[in-house]
C-alpha cells in the first residue's frame, strides 16, 4: 500500500496540474476618460522568467477586453501579464490585473 501511495504521489509531482487565469476590464484615455477602441492587449503566462501561451486581442467599441491563459501539466501556476499598447499612447504593463478594473493610458507627447 505504501508503495502504491509513493508511486501516485511521484506521478502527480511529475505531471503537475492544470492552471488557468482570467481577467477583463476597460481601457480608457487617462485625460479624457473616453474608451480606447482597438488597443492591443497581449497576455501571457509568466513563470520563472519565461512566458507561455501568448495571446493577442483588441479592446472593443467600449474599450472592453478579456484575457486568459491555460497551462496544462505544470508544477505551479504563473502570473497573468498584460501589455497594452495603442499608437499615440504610452505602453502599459500589468500583472494579475483585477477583473473588471479600468486601465488608464496616457497619450504620448
Amino acid at each position: 500500500m505504501q508503495r502504491v501511495f509513493l508511486i501516485l504521489i511521484s506521478t502527480l509531482l511529475v505531471t503537475g496540474c492544470d492552471c488557468s487565469r482570467y481577467t477583463s476590464g476597460y481601457i480608457v484615455d487617462e485625460e479624457t476618460k473616453e474608451a480606447i477602441v482597438g488597443a492591443k492587449v497581449v497576455s501571457f503566462a509568466a513563470l520563472d522568467d519565461r512566458q507561455r501561451d501568448e495571446r493577442v486581442q483588441y479592446s472593443d467599441g467600449v474599450g472592453r477586453f478579456e484575457a486568459a491563459f491555460k497551462l496544462n501539466s505544470v508544477a505551479k501556476c504563473g502570473n497573468l501579464k498584460l501589455t497594452i499598447s495603442k499608437p499615440g499612447y504610452v505602453t502599459v504593463r500589468r500583472i494579475d490585473h483585477t477583473p473588471e478594473d479600468t486601465i488608464f493610458i496616457k497619450k504620448q507627447y
